[in-house]
């Protein structure tokens, strides 16, 4: 897969996130795709396949009253491109440990996509 279609694939991804468009996001996702959320070097959730993700983000859309990714910088390494990531969000909701409605939330991370088929097949959140 060349660097061309990863990125336009990507930037379409964080696209749909940031408009929190779950139809969009899912059609950048293969039938074989797998998310994992790593937090503290540890696996904190894990999901198989795009209807156990659409689930998921489904579920998570009345969290936020808005949310933004923003990609600093990616790494290619054939069929994998590691992209580091600012992230920032408004609470729709009171969340232990985050906050109340209303606040602000930021943090970095990295986001790991591994491609097949021109598509996303692996997706790894690390914080």
């Amino acid at each position: 897969m060349q660097k061309e279609q990863m990125v336009e694939i990507i930037n379409g991804y964080v696209k749909a996130y940031n408009e929190m468009d779950v139809p969009a996001m899912l059609s950048f996702l293969h039938t074989e795709f797998v998310f994992h959320n790593v937090t503290d070097g540890r696996y904190s959730l894990s999901v198989n396949g795009r209807q156990e993700f659409e689930t998921l983000a489904t579920q998570a859309l009345p969290i936020f009253t808005s949310r933004q990714q923003t990609i600093n910088e990616i790494v290619y390494e054939g069929t994998t491109a590691k992209a580091k990531m600012d992230y920032e969000g408004t609470l729709a909701m009171d969340m232990d440990g985050y906050g109340g409605a209303g606040e602000v939330i930021n943090f970095s991370g990295q986001s790991e996509f591994v491609f097949k088929d021109g598509l996303i097949q692996v997706l790894v959140d690390i914080t």
